[in-house]
């Protein structure tokens, strides 16, 4: 008997490779993004005539914005409309009377979609950065981002499943996803590098979960961080723990609260 879960993930990769150009699309608008990032720190740099800024040079910057533009589909948010869209449907109530978990059937299927793109996106960028730019990469450091890499993507998906649960009590989360969306790219290091902020505000932002879905694995692959790696990881990887907590806390209330008769 085949595996349910593996039958979902199969029929998720088959729908993801029939967007090869969108891949092709999504890439460009998120270089032209960094791209326009690059160009305000090129005139900060320029008109403050400082060679570096809090220890962190220009070309450290303009690797920095290509990196997290090479992965900016992790800040998505696929869960959180999926979840909108079968709470006030109410098609929930066919997956949730299905031999596999609701829940495992919304995170399988944005997976493929964010693999593809991390293979044909992420992977090829970080090469050309890697190739280009001469960045120094021991295997310390290229287990260490992978590691970044991997709890981002959790983070930002537990993150949208929170919100994407709470489509139950409000009549559209739009707003609500939107605005976690600016916090984390504030408050994560998508805008401004945590480093550039003052010391006392990047230390309280680095014991928030935000900075590790950008600033982190990011900074680790530019060399931005390069001092207490592992210890920046391990309250990565508590946040995980916390944050797959409340989902369970909130879907279990959820669950109980749930009226599905379209929402």
């Amino acid at each position: 008997m085949s595996n349910p879960y593996l039958a979902v993930l199969k029929i998720n990769i088959k729908g993801a490779t029939a967007y090869k150009v969108d891949f092709a699309l999504y890439t460009l608008f998120n270089m032209l993004k960094s791209l326009i990032l690059i160009f305000v720190f090129y005139a900060v740099y320029q008109f403050s005539n400082v060679s570096t800024l809090n220890g962190i040079t220009f070309s450290s910057i303009m690797i920095y914005f290509f990196v997290i533009g090479s992965m900016d589909y992790i800040t998505g948010s696929a869960i959180a409309m999926t979840l909108q869209a079968d709470i006030k449907e109410g098609s929930i109530t066919n997956s949730l009377i299905r031999p596999i978990s609701y829940i495992s059937i919304v995170f399988l299927s944005t997976i493929p979609i964010d693999l593809l793109l991390f293979i044909f996106t992420t992977i090829p960028i970080l090469v050309l950065i890697y190739l280009i730019a001469g960045i120094h990469l021991s295997g310390f450091i290229i287990i260490a981002f992978a590691i970044g890499i991997l709890i981002a993507y959790i983070i930002s998906n537990l993150l949208s499943f929170i919100v994407g649960s709470l489509s139950i009590y409000f009549v559209d989360i739009q707003g609500m996803l939107e605005g976690t969306i600016w916090i984390t790219e504030i408050l994560g290091g998508g805008i401004v590098p945590i480093m550039l902020f003052p010391k006392i505000i990047s230390s309280v932002l680095m014991l928030t979960p935000f900075p590790f879905i950008i600033f982190v694995p990011a900074g680790i692959f530019t060399g931005i961080i390069n001092a207490n790696i592992i210890n920046i990881l391990i309250v990565g990887i508590v946040w995980v723990i916390i944050l797959a907590l409340i989902s369970k806390i909130v879907w279990k209330r959820v669950s109980k609260n749930m009226n599905v008769v379209g929402v």
